[in-house]
């Protein structure tokens, strides 16, 4: 039986049923890789919000005693990810059982193509729980200054990385607080112009998870230096961030992504993710830099596409380089022109 009152909730959300917000991706520079209890990282991470390539979503609730989940992911009925949700709000009803009293109902749409080298749980899960804190809000079960830490936490429980999508230019996640993200502070202005180009050289399904991937690492043979060396690594870019070297930004971005993908081809049960042609952009891209002097690095998510993190004052060239050097090696030719962003923006319903 109900503990809440059906008249009260009403009078609390004040005609107020639907909720829209936008929330970006997010590349990490210093990478989580393993999880304890429920989504807590083994080690700090460090990332950088997007701009452009973000996620809305839009939530309809409606007071109701049996609870029904429904996502519409650009209009269409997505059942992998409905029961995922199902499964999500059972979870964060823990926390505040008054979400049990709602139906809800998703409707979701990306600026950016699935299976993109970019980060679609994060910023969904991020939109999603943004619309689920603001609903709270409304029924007064958080306050306005707890909104983002909220909705990062809650974030957090459906993907880890999502925990990052709720702020802003660069955020740790693990080295101020594991239970939710945290906006880096002072960032030198030198890294508040930088521009990400995200080559797309296999969209295909990834042959590992991320979830298998994080439960692989627990049983990684060097997984306790790992998550030694990775806290120390967030330490270090945050430092870099905040002083402006770019001559350190490099060796440590690049550096870190290639050990990302060494621990997953060193473990007993072994996996390589990256292709003959990620190998071959990321030496073009070392030549390049050396003739060209240009402040360009790259770095990896778990999978094959290449992201060229660079000062945006190289823009123009950056773009001709890849026009003149990497096309070729780019599946349909195809990559997605991105920068360092704001963070989430509330949205308009429709």
């Amino acid at each position: 039986m109900s503990t809440f009152n059906k008249e009260d909730i009403l009078t609390k959300l004040g005609g107020q049923s639907r909720f829209c917000w936008q929330a970006p991706s997010n590349i990490a520079f210093v990478k989580y890789w393993g999880k304890v209890d429920f989504q807590l990282p083994t080690n700090a991470s460090v990332s950088m919000t997007l701009k452009n390539c973000h996620t809305t979503c839009e939530l309809s609730v409606s007071v109701n005693s049996k609870q029904d989940v429904t996502l519409l992911f650009e209009g269409q009925k997505d059942t992998k990810f409905e029961a995922k949700l199902v499964k999500h709000i059972e979870r964060v009803s823990s926390d505040y059982p008054i979400l049990k009293e709602f139906s809800y109902r998703f409707m979701t749409s990306n600026t950016f193509p699935h299976s993109a080298g970019i980060a679609s749980s994060a910023s969904s899960m991020a939109a999603i729980n943004l619309c689920m804190t603001e609903l709270l809000l409304k029924l007064g079960q958080i306050s306005e200054d707890q909104f983002f830490t909220v909705a990062s936490r809650l974030a957090r429980m459906g993907s880890g990385s999502a925990s990052r999508s709720l702020f802003g230019q660069y955020v740790d996640w693990g080295k101020t607080t594991k239970e939710y993200g945290t906006q880096v502070k002072d960032i030198h202005p030198d890294f508040q112009k930088v521009g990400d180009a995200v080559l797309i050289v296999d969209s295909s399904e990834k042959e590992v998870s991320s979830s298998q991937g994080h439960k692989l690492m627990m049983e990684h043979p060097y997984k306790d230096f790992r998550f030694q060396q990775a806290d120390a690594k967030c330490n270090e870019m945050i430092s870099i961030l905040q002083s402006g070297d770019w001559d350190k930004f490099i060796p440590l971005l690049e550096s870190e992504a290639l050990e990302l993908h060494g621990l997953m081809m060193s473990g007993r049960e072994w996996f390589v993710l990256m292709k003959p042609n990620t190998l071959m952009i990321i030496d073009k891209l070392k030549k390049w830099r050396k003739e060209s002097g240009v402040r360009i690095g790259f770095t990896l998510d778990a999978g094959p596409n290449v992201h060229l993190i660079y000062h945006m004052d190289d823009k123009q060239k950056v773009h001709e380089f890849i026009a003149k050097d990497l096309l070729g090696y780019l599946e349909n030719q195809r990559w997605i022109d991105d920068e360092i962003g704001n963070g989430p923006l509330r949205g308009e319903i429709k």
